[in-house]
């Protein structure tokens, strides 16, 4: 049977897949434990909300993270995975 929109919505992907302004839950974070946690400090973590606001193709992309906004490079946002 194939895949519905629902569950392609569903299946973890890499943040930079992410739609701009589309709010979506971090289910797994690929990086060095110092890098991890580093995100941890700034708000966020496995089963929270994260909110791609900024970024083209290339370069950094800015996310909102509660009330706050954190920048992360590209190569980070590809290791951070959302539903």
């Amino acid at each position: 049977m194939p895949a519905t929109t629902s569950d392609l919505s569903r299946r973890p992907r890499p943040l930079t897949e992410s739609p701009l302004r589309q709010t979506v839950t971090v289910v797994r974070v690929k990086l060095p434990e110092g890098e991890a946690a580093r995100l941890t400090e700034l708000g966020l973590r496995v089963g929270g909300p994260v909110t791609p606001l900024e970024g083209g193709d290339e370069g950094p992309l800015m996310l909102g993270i509660g009330c706050g906004r954190i920048g992360v490079d590209r190569e980070t946002a590809r290791k951070i995975y959302v539903c």
